[in-house]
């Protein structure tokens, strides 16, 4: 078999290990474009936990806020978290009525 290979001189062998070479090269390129493309998803999923953590703590914060008294019923708080900073409003509308806003 080796000296079939050898004596070939119609460029099969190069035909074949440029096909290869080719088809290793596009099944690389596209295993990191799919890492990257988890990558920045798995980012958008912690920044949404994030936000939604933040908005668990000033629902808290505003209803204790309402049984003290201290807050009024609008408020605005911006929070760092991990170099990020999520900018919350909380509007208390009516009793049982209160939406928070968060932007990232």
């Amino acid at each position: 078999m080796l000296r079939n290979l050898k004596e070939n001189k119609n460029g099969v062998v190069f035909i074949t290990v440029l096909m290869t070479i080719i088809i290793m090269m596009i099944l690389t390129v596209s295993i990191l474009s799919l890492n990257v493309s988890q990558i920045m998803t798995s980012e958008t999923d912690v920044k949404k936990v994030k936000a939604e953590t933040l908005m668990m703590g000033i629902l808290g914060y505003t209803y204790a806020g309402q049984l003290n008294g201290s807050i009024g019923n609008y408020f605005i708080i911006n929070e760092t978290l991990d170099g990020r900073t999520f900018s919350a409003s909380s509007n208390l509308i009516s009793p049982g009525n209160l939406t928070i806003t968060i932007n990232y």
